[in-house]
């Protein structure tokens, strides 16, 4: 009986340690969901995919406002001093969210600039070609547009999850367990976009503005913009000539335009060649028409790609 009453107290000790060292440290559980925030859709899209449908994830870039012209309202900034975490693109897409380094500088608002973070982790943020004069604003020095590209999509997507966890620790799991199914939704994208594009039989896309360089770069495209890296920066009457010249001999049979964007530098253009003129979307933001249609990120990632593989001609 007695060695029966020790072992039985040797076990519940040891049950004990197991917990002990098992059990979360430093857990502390929110009695509200976080509250979120993200610069523009595309960024917004992943942090509410990570986040879950607990948690109303809000875009300071109004749909169908191109984020290059939006410039955040003194009321928009004063707003967001409320969040628990924000999230900004950098880059220049968003220069405004520089200002809440002051506006949040006596509230306990985490931040997160995603082209840093990704920075950080070994990735090359590319820097924006210059416009034919050799100018270039000086808040787009860089290229924003990585969201183009799935593979590292999948780093922001780790990213957010990590800032999530780091800001409600309780529900790390949660964030973590959404982040492994929407990162592997990204890698089927990759791998669509990979098979698509394998076989085609040019290589050669004429875009509106130049808003895919890292997908070209991912996918072996060669992008020829007709803008710059912003919308604003207008091709001259010559560089519309050559681009003309260039798409009758490479055998161009669509332009694109996108949307946010008026179309028509695309329009004359193809008009020009006697090519199609067809949208190619940069994701920038979501128009009224995507809203109604229900459609999202990889909803447009898919459509950008049946778009590619008809004007590259892949088999």
């Amino acid at each position: 009986m007695k060695k029966t009453f020790v072992i039985l107290c040797l076990t519940i000790a040891a049950a004990a340690i197991l917990i002990s060292f098992t059990r979360p440290k430093s857990v502390t559980v929110r009695a509200q969901p976080l509250r979120v925030a993200a610069s523009i859709y595309p960024l917004a899209y992943l942090v509410q995919g990570v986040a879950g449908p607990d948690i109303d994830v809000i875009t300071v870039t109004p749909s169908g406002m191109e984020p290059h012209d939006f410039q955040a309202s003194p009321q928009d900034i004063l707003s967001l001093r409320d969040m628990d975490l924000f999230f900004s693109n950098g880059a220049g897409v968003d220069s405004w969210a520089e200002r809440l380094k002051v506006t949040f500088a006596d509230r306990p608002v985490s931040t997160v600039e995603m082209a840093d973070s990704l920075r950080k982790q070994g990735v090359t943020i590319r820097q924006a070609k210059v416009s034919e004069d050799g100018s270039l604003p000086d808040s787009l020095s860089q290229d924003p547009h990585f969201w183009q590209d799935p593979v590292i999509v999948q780093q922001e997507i780790g990213i957010i999850a990590d800032a999530l966890s780091t800001a409600d620790n309780a529900r790390a799991y949660l964030y973590r367990k959404n982040a492994k199914a929407l990162a592997a939704q990204i890698d089927d994208l990759d791998k669509s976009y990979r098979s698509g594009l394998a076989s085609c039989e040019i290589h050669d896309v004429i875009v509106s503005h130049d808003a895919f360089e890292y997908l070209a770069a991912r996918y072996k495209i060669n992008l020829i913009p007709i803008s710059g890296v912003s919308p604003e920066q207008q091709p001259s009457a010559r560089r519309l000539g050559e681009l003309a010249t260039l798409a009758k001999a490479k055998g161009i049979r669509v332009i694109f335009f996108e949307t946010l964007v008026n179309p028509k530098l695309s329009q004359t253009l193809a008009e020009e060649v006697g090519a199609k003129a067809e949208v190619l979307n940069p994701i920038e933001g979501l128009t009224t028409e995507d809203h109604a249609a229900k459609k999202d990120y990889l909803v447009l990632m898919n459509d950008n790609l049946e778009r590619l593989r008809e004007a590259m001609r892949c088999k």
